[in-house]
């Protein structure tokens, strides 16, 4: 199936650009003010090289820049080829190609930004609703929004990722939540990162005796509603990690889980 595409780069400014918005800014012809022109003369290497490598797998990429008579200060590049999304193989490859071009955009198929690519400011969506996406939010809008999460109901967690790929995440539990904060410093091989999982002070002593679990989470590392709305409005106002929390470092954790995962799935 085809797709299409609209490579872009952000302006640098704090400026909202929710990508319906700009996406239809540019079909009326006009700059979106969340955008600037760029040089697309590197981005079309790339793509050259890319559409070059795939077509032996029987792809076909092709490409427009808008306006036509300057790569140098192309507003946006308009890109038509297999899906993107959903396609773990082709997204590896097409992430690497535009890895260090600072580029973004959107797909018009989904709606949203491009899978990998970074939002303007950041991008709030749930495991229960994952082609719905809600870009560049303020903190008054996310009760709102973590609301929307089912305990009842599967996948039931929200992430908010801001324009640096850092995120903070939740998993509901009934009626509390497991409240996680990461930074990503490598969003080339993503090995290089911090990751804490949010307790409360009194919390932040595990209990005497193996602790239950549920969904990977043991019972005492769940917040309150009103906590994990305290922690993501810091995070979407750019305020480092709420101080009143005791923040347990689990990045040892995760690896051991990914790599017990891994050869589970390799003794298949």
């Amino acid at each position: 199936m085809t797709a299409s595409y609209y490579l872009w780069k952000w302006a640098d400014n704090d400026l909202p650009g929710k990508p319906n918005d700009v996406f239809s800014e540019l079909l009326r012809g006009k700059m979106h003010s969340a955008l600037q022109p760029f040089d697309a003369r590197p981005l079309l290497k790339r793509l050259a090289t890319l559409a070059l490598d795939r077509r032996q797998l029987g792809e076909e990429w092709n490409w427009q820049v808008q306006p036509a008579n300057d790569s140098s200060l192309a507003r946006f590049v308009f890109l038509q080829g297999p899906m993107i999304d959903g396609t773990k193989e082709r997204y590896r490859r097409f992430s690497d190609a535009m890895g260090g071009l600072g580029i973004s955009g959107y797909d018009e198929q989904y709606g949203y930004v491009i899978q990998g690519m970074r939002p303007k400011l950041n991008c709030f969506f749930w495991g229960q609703h994952p082609r719905e996406r809600v870009y560049d939010i303020a903190a008054e809008e996310l009760p709102m929004l973590l609301r929307r999460i089912d305990p009842h109901g599967d996948d039931p967690f929200a992430i908010l990722e801001d324009r640096r790929h850092y995120f903070v995440q939740c998993y509901a539990h009934k009626r509390r939540f497991c409240v996680e904060w990461r930074e990503n410093f490598d969003t080339i091989t993503w090995k290089d990162y911090v990751h804490w999982r949010a307790l409360l002070p009194k919390q932040s002593e595990a209990p005497q005796g193996k602790p239950r679990r549920e969904h990977g989470h043991s019972n005492h590392e769940t917040l309150m509603f009103a906590d994990t709305l305290r922690i993501f409005q810091a995070f979407v106002q750019e305020k480092p990690r709420p101080s009143r929390y005791h923040w347990r470092d689990i990045r040892r954790q995760l690896e051991r889980e990914d790599a017990r995962r891994k050869k589970e799935r390799a003794a298949k």
